[in-house]
């Protein structure tokens, strides 16, 4: 389920890598904003995701999976902060882990960039820190699309 909460922040296409079944899925009202696309080569992760940001025919790249939300707060703290730094093009957020069968807090994840002798900068990841610590989740991971 992808949930968008406003569109008013300029986001002007969902793009999904899916299943062949969502061909006839009706998306309503986002019907405009979505792309569903099929790779017709290897169907691995990472080649999902290349073949995704070389479709791309955004502005910006969102990984979600399956039960991931987009917050239209993580697309405006992109706009801003990437108006601010030119200089960054990959954004990675802190995830709240949740237990399913629960729905308990579990713990954050990707929050490690922002300890004080994690990194040279605050909320930076750089090849030295993932060389130390190289265990983050690409989930909500964005970028920009070339």
């Amino acid at each position: 389920m992808i949930e968008i909460i406003s569109a008013k922040v300029g986001l002007n296409k969902v793009f999904l890598r899916a299943e062949k079944t969502l061909k006839d899925y009706d998306f309503g009202g986002l019907k405009k904003k979505t792309s569903v696309v099929f790779n017709p080569g290897k169907t691995d992760l990472p080649s999902q995701l290349n073949y995704g940001v070389k479709e791309c025919k955004t502005d910006w790249f969102t990984y979600l999976q399956f039960d991931d939300e987009l917050n239209v707060k993580w697309v405006n703290n992109i706009i801003k902060y990437r108006n601010s730094h030119n200089d960054v093009d990959i954004f990675m957020p802190i995830i709240i882990g949740i237990q399913s069968e629960t729905n308990n807090f579990v713990g954050l994840i990707n929050e490690v960039s922002w300890a004080p002798s994690f990194a040279d900068e605050l909320g930076f990841i750089d090849e030295k820190s993932l060389l130390t610590f190289p265990y983050f989740s690409i989930d909500g991971i964005t970028t920009i699309c070339c």
